[in-house]
């Protein structure tokens, strides 16, 4: 807890000494962040057993640093009352320090996928001891959208671009906006055949998706149809399916049109149970 009294000293020390000190507020961000910025990188697959707490920490107290003021003590503005609030700091201090750490876990996949692909991103394909119900039920919904989408009969680009965005999205906790520049990135230039082999290898480290020998012999097929006299849709490059609006609203062109279908399919299957 931060007390009343070590949260005043942090105020005087912030905004009435010339230059400022932040020897309080270092103390209080060890004391009250610390162990749970370890149980935080225990529990994150990317962060376990990679001893970077000392690099997030040293991150938080810059961040700390930065914003108590602006962003807590003066909150109302340099004219405005200073804001005594000491449970609320704490509860903000929380905040601050979970976004730096998941900060720093997304970059660290953004990492491993850049160095050595997706299938690095996930470090295991063991059980999660902290997966929760809510957890579970969520990943049951995306294999059986996933199911969906490699049974389908729709053009192999759409569907891996599809696989490509969820797992984006799934192992570098990225946002759409942000999956579909990675896309673009990473797959422009590479043929379907090359974009196929790398998320195949990225899907098999989630633990929680089974790609069936039929599923992938459907992809295949798909892959190695005739696109005209000389090539395969694999020997295309990713690029030349794009529409006139470019790369990125194609993409997602293509992701909407998937998923309105997913919802179409479980719709029926619903309506039929």
């Amino acid at each position: 807890m931060v007390t009343a009294e070590e949260f005043q000293t942090m105020a005087e020390e912030l905004l009435q000494r010339q230059p400022a000190s932040f020897d309080t507020l270092y103390a209080i961000a060890e004391r009250v962040l610390r162990p749970s910025l370890n149980r935080w990188c225990r529990e994150d697959d990317t962060l376990r057993g990679r001893g970077c707490e000392e690099d997030i920490m040293q991150e938080i107290h810059i961040r700390l640093i930065k914003t108590t003021v602006t962003g807590f003590l003066l909150r109302n503005g340099v004219d405005g009352p200073v804001n005594d609030d000491p449970e609320g700091f704490e509860d903000w201090m929380f905040t601050v320090a979970h976004n730096v750490q998941r900060d720093y876990a997304r970059r660290a996949r953004l990492v491993a996928w850049r160095t050595t692909g997706l299938q690095e991103a996930q470090l295991s394909d063991e059980e999660n001891p902290y997966d929760t119900g809510e957890e579970r039920q969520r990943q049951e919904k995306l294999a059986e959208a996933f199911s969906i989408v490699l049974e389908a009969d729709v053009q192999i680009y759409k569907v891996l671009t599809w696989l490509a965005q969820c797992l984006f999205i799934i192992q570098l906790d990225v946002t759409k906006i942000r999956s579909n520049e990675l896309i673009l990135q990473s797959f422009e230039n590479k043929t379907l055949y090359e974009m196929y082999d790398q998320l195949l290898q990225g899907a098999g480290q989630l633990s929680w998706l089974r790609i069936t020998n039929g599923q992938k012999d459907h992809l295949q097929t798909a892959l190695d149809a005739p696109y005209d006299d000389r090539h395969s849709y694999g020997h295309m490059k990713y690029s030349e399916f794009f529409m006139k609006k470019g790369g990125k609203a194609t993409i997602s062109d293509w992701v909407n049109r998937m998923n309105n279908m997913i919802k179409r399919v479980m719709s029926d299957e619903a309506c039929n149970s």
